[in-house]
C-alpha cells in the first residue's frame, strides 16, 4: 500500500489515521466499553432503608435574575421528604437586577413554605457564581452540601436516596439524573439520553466524570476552593474529591427536571460555555490522566480530554482524507475518497438539516455535528483569553439574534473557522514579505491594534481588538485624535497605500474571525471614539450591530468603500441592515454570501480599495 507514495504522505496518512481512530472510539468505542462494564458489574439497584442516622444537608441555590422560576423551586423545596432540623436551605441572589428576591420571598411567606429553614441572602453587587461558592461554601457547617440551579425542579426523595450513599465512608459526592420538561428538538433529546448511559458507564467504575449542576450533593469537608476564572463548577467540584481518593456516584433515581425550555441558540451558546470548560478541565487537572488513577484517568481521557480536542481531530481528518484522495497511490487514494466524501456527506447533511425531510437521524447528526462546531469555538476562546467573565444565566440572549436559525449561526461559523484557518495558512507566506516591505517603507510596527465596537446585545456592547498591517505613519493620530483617513491622506505611507488598494492591510483580521471576534462577512466595525457621534447623526447606526458580528468584507464595503463623511456611513446602514435580514433564511444567507466573496475578489484583484 505505500508503495510509490512521499514521505509527506506518509506523515498525512499517520496524523489522519491516529485522528479517525481517536473519532471513533470517542463516540463509538468508549461508549461501548462502558455498556460493557455496566452489565458486568453486578447491579446494585438502589433499595430504600431506613436510614439510622441522617446527615446534616445544605441546600444551595445562587440565583442571578430568576424571578420567572424562583417561586416554583422554592414551592418544590417544600415538599421534599427529609427531616426538618436537618435542613437549612440558602438562597443567594447575587446581585440581581429583577425581581428573584421579592418573589422569593413572597413564596417563603407561602403556607405551604412555613417549615422550610431559608436564609435569603440579597447581595447588591454581582460577583459572579464563582466568587459566590467560594465565600458561602466554607461557612457552610452541615455534613453535605447540595448545589441545584433555580430552574430544575427535584425529586420529593432526593434527600433521602442521596443521604442513605453518604452512609459509605468511600463516597465523595452523588450526582443527580437531569432531564428535560420539553426538549428543544429531537437531537438534544437523543444527546441527553447517551450523556446518561455514559454516566451510569462511568458511575460503575465508581468514578464519573463531574456532575450537572441542577443537582449534586458532596461532603462539606472535601470542599476545595477554585480558581476565579472556573468555567464549570459542576464539574471541577467533583473531579477534586476523585483526586482525594472518593468515589462518586450517579444515581438514575434522584431527578432534577429541567423547567426552561432552550431555544436552538440559547443551546448553542451553552454549549460554547461547556467546551470552554471542557479545555479548562483538561489542563486544570491533567494529572488525572496518570494511569494508575485506573478508572479516573480512563474516564477522564475518553470524557473529556478526547472532546476537549475533538474539533481538531475532525478538522485533521477532513484536511488529511482531502490530500491523500489526491494520492497517484490507486490504494490509498481510493480509501480515503470514500472517507473524505463520507465526512462531506455529514456535513453536509448536517448544514442542510433545516430544509431536509424530519428526520430523527438528521436531527441527530445536526446536533452533534454543531456541538462539534461549539467546541471548536469554545476551544479558539479559552486559547485566547475570551473565557474569562462573570456567570449569568445559561440561556440569557448574549450573541445570536432570535431572527438568525442555527442552522445559520452554525453555518455562518463553520464558514468564518474554515475560511479564516486556510486563509491564515495559504497567505501566510505573504506577511513576512509584507511585515519586511513595512519596515523598510517606514519606521514603526508592523502590526497595528485598535480598539472596534463588536457585535451588540440588548443588555451588552461588546470591544475587541482588531489587527492589521500598518498603513499610516507611527502615532499618526497624535495631534488630530480619532479621524478617519481621507483620499490622497498624507499620513498614509506608499506601503500603506498598495496594501489599502488591495485590502492587504486587512489580512491580519482573519485571527479575528478565527478567535470569534468578528465574521468574514459583515457590518465594518467601527472606533469607540466615533461610535456616539454616528449613532447621534445616522438613525439606525448602533442597530446593524444587533446580534450580527462585524466584518472583513460585506455588501456596504464593497459598495462603499472606506468612510470619509457621514453621508458615506449613512449610506452603508442601508447595505448593513440588508445583510441582517439574510441571515433569517438559510437559503438566502448562502446565495448572498457567496455572491459577496465573489464581489470582494473583484475588489482586491482591480485594486478598488482606498
Amino acid at each position: 500500500m505505500f508503495n510509490n507514495i512521499t514521505n509527506f504522505e506518509i506523515i498525512v496518512f499517520i496524523i489522519t489515521t491516529i485522528s479517525g481512530v481517536l473519532i471513533v472510539y470517542s463516540h463509538l468505542i468508549f461508549p461501548l466499553i462502558l455498556k460493557r462494564i455496566n452489565k458486568s458489574v453486578k447491579k446494585n439497584n438502589f433499595k430504600r432503608k431506613q436510614l439510622n442516622h441522617y446527615p446534616s444537608i445544605t441546600l444551595f441555590i445562587p440565583a442571578y435574575n430568576e424571578e420567572e422560576y424562583i417561586a416554583d423551586k422554592i414551592v418544590n423545596l417544600s415538599t421534599l421528604d427529609y427531616p426538618s432540623n436537618k435542613l437549612k436551605i440558602i438562597i443567594y441572589c447575587d446581585g440581581c437586577t429583577d425581581h428573584t428576591a421579592l418573589e422569593a420571598q413572597n413564596a417563603i411567606n407561602n403556607p405551604f413554605c412555613k417549615d422550610l429553614n431559608i436564609n435569603l441572602i440579597q447581595a447588591r453587587k454581582n460577583i459572579g457564581k464563582i466568587a459566590v461558592l467560594n465565600n458561602i461554601i466554607p461557612t457552610i457547617t452541615s455534613d453535605i452540601v447540595a448545589l441545584s440551579d433555580v430552574s430544575a425542579l427535584l425529586s420529593m426523595d432526593a434527600l433521602l436516596v442521596a443521604a442513605q450513599h453518604f452512609q459509605k465512608k468511600g463516597i465523595g459526592f452523588v450526582g443527580a439524573t437531569y432531564d428535560f420538561m420539553n426538549y428543544a428538538n429531537a437531537g438534544e433529546e437523543t444527546y441527553w439520553r447517551y450523556q446518561r448511559k455514559v454516566k451510569e458507564g462511568e458511575s460503575s467504575l465508581g468514578a464519573p466524570i463531574g456532575c450537572h449542576g441542577a443537582l449534586y450533593f458532596f461532603r462539606k469537608e472535601l470542599f476545595i476552593s477554585l480558581k476565579a476564572d472556573t468555567v464549570n463548577d459542576d464539574f471541577i467540584i467533583p473531579m477534586n474529591i476523585l483526586a482525594q481518593g472518593y468515589k462518586g456516584i450517579y444515581e438514575p433515581e434522584i431527578m432534577a427536571l429541567e423547567l426552561e425550555e432552550t431555544e436552538d441558540n440559547q443551546d448553542f451558546n451553552r454549549r460554547i460555555r461547556i467546551a470552554i470548560g471542557n479545555v479548562q478541565q483538561v489542563f486544570r487537572l491533567f494529572y488525572l490522566l496518570n494511569p494508575q488513577k485506573g478508572g479516573v484517568a480512563l474516564n477522564f481521557f475518553s470524557g473529556k480530554a478526547l472532546r476537549a480536542f475533538m474539533p481538531i481531530f475532525l478538522i485533521l481528518s477532513f484536511v488529511g482524507s482531502y490530500l491523500l484522495s489526491r494520492s497517484e497511490n490507486s490504494a490509498l487514494s481510493l480509501l480515503f475518497t470514500a472517507g473524505f466524501y463520507s465526512q462531506v456527506l455529514l456535513y453536509a447533511t448536517s448544514i442542510a438539516e433545516p430544509i431536509l425531510p424530519k428526520s430523527k437521524i438528521v436531527k441527530s447528526i445536526h446536533y452533534i455535528v454543531s456541538g462539534h462546531f461549539a467546541g471548536l469555538i469554545g476551544l479558539c476562546k479559552y486559547m485566547t483569553g475570551q473565557h474569562q467573565r462573570k456567570w449569568g444565566r445559561a440561556t440569557s440572549n448574549v450573541t445570536a439574534p432570535s431572527y438568525s436559525p442555527l442552522s445559520v449561526q452554525a453555518g455562518k461559523r463553520a464558514f468564518d473557522i474554515t475560511a479564516s484557518f486556510f486563509g491564515l495558512i495559504i497567505l501566510s507566506p505573504l506577511i513576512p514579505i509584507l511585515a519586511v516591505l513595512i519596515k523598510l517603507d517606514s519606521p514603526g510596527p508592523v502590526f497595528f491594534k485598535q480598539k472596534r465596537v463588536g457585535v451588540s446585545t440588548p443588555n451588552v456592547t461588546n470591544f475587541f481588538w482588531m489587527y492589521k498591517f500598518r498603513t499610516m505613519v507611527q502615532d499618526a493620530e497624535k495631534k488630530t485624535g480619532a479621524v478617519w483617513a481621507q483620499k490622497n491622506d498624507p499620513r498614509i505611507t506608499r506601503m500603506g497605500k498598495f496594501m489599502r488598494k488591495t485590502r492587504l492591510d486587512e489580512l491580519p483580521q482573519l485571527w479575528n474571525v478565527l478567535t470569534g471576534d468578528m465574521s468574514l462577512i459583515g457590518p465594518r466595525p467601527e472606533r469607540p471614539e466615533l461610535y456616539g457621534k454616528l449613532n447621534k447623526a445616522v438613525p439606525l447606526f448602533a442597530e446593524r450591530n444587533y446580534g450580527v458580528k462585524p466584518g472583513i468584507t460585506g455588501p456596504a464595503q464593497i459598495h462603499n468603500g472606506y468612510d470619509e463623511t457621514i453621508d458615506d456611513v449613512r449610506n452603508k446602514v442601508a447595505y448593513d441592515h440588508s445583510y441582517a435580514l439574510s441571515l433569517s433564511n438559510f437559503t438566502n444567507w448562502i446565495m448572498n454570501d457567496v455572491l459577496i466573496v465573489y464581489q470582494t475578489i473583484g475588489v482586491v484583484l482591480g485594486r478598488k480599495g482606498q
